[in-house]
């Protein structure tokens, strides 16, 4: 079964699938490893303002989830009948189209990761067994960040997006999974993105003048 179409069974076996299309992650500013995107200014529709990170799963492949979409919903009214989801104070986040109903929970630690969770990058972690994620709440029910959904590409899919200019990339950090408030991020990264191009170009144009003089 290709990496594709485990992801599209996450309904179903989720735990299993997430964790041999991921666990082998390597960390570059490459599509090889995980990575940021902003979505352009000019996108439409569903990934319109969208920040995502993005993750190889391997055959040119990857999936992402968006950081920057909380629901109107919350896990107690996920879980109505498990007390201790009234303790989780953020709404869920819906971190892209696929598998809506499927929640994920990322945790950053630097001791000991949750059961059954799978190292993305940096102190990240991520796990979606019911059991795991059961006991997060439990535990520490305001620790983690709750996302339910995620994006999939195909085969350099992804790389023909970036190549068209539909996303813009840069450097994911763990820490843009956990602000409290996201509604500026977007707009926060697309000016650094904006303003890193404008002097990458002001570079290349007085190198290009340099070497015209010679």
């Amino acid at each position: 079964m290709n990496t594709r179409r485990r992801f599209l069974h996450l309904a179903t076996s989720v735990s299993t699938c997430l964790w041999l299309a991921i666990a082998n992650i390597a960390v570059a500013q490459s599509l090889d490893g995980p990575v940021l995107l902003v979505a352009s200014p000019d996108v439409e529709g569903l990934y319109s303002q969208a920040v995502v990170i993005a993750l190889p799963v391997g055959g040119n492949q990857h999936v992402g989830f968006i950081v920057n979409r909380p629901s109107k919903h919350k896990l107690a009214s996920v879980f109505p009948k498990h007390i201790p989801s009234r303790k989780v104070l953020d709404p869920i986040y819906i971190g892209g189209p696929d598998s809506l109903g499927t929640i994920f929970a990322f945790v950053r630690t630097k001791g000991h990761p949750p059961a059954d969770s799978v190292r993305l990058f940096e102190d990240l972690f991520v796990t979606s067994t019911p059991k795991a994620i059961k006991g997060l709440i439990e535990r520490t029910p305001n620790k983690a960040r709750y996302v339910t959904g995620y994006i999939s590409w195909f085969e350099d899919e992804l790389k023909a997006e970036i190549e068209t200019g539909f996303w813009k990339v840069s450097v994911p950090h763990a820490d843009l999974l956990f602000r409290k408030d996201v509604s500026a991020l977007w707009a926060e990264l697309i000016s650094r993105e904006s303003h890193e191009e404008l002097v990458s170009n002001q570079y290349d144009a007085v190198g290009a003048g340099v070497r015209a003089s010679y």
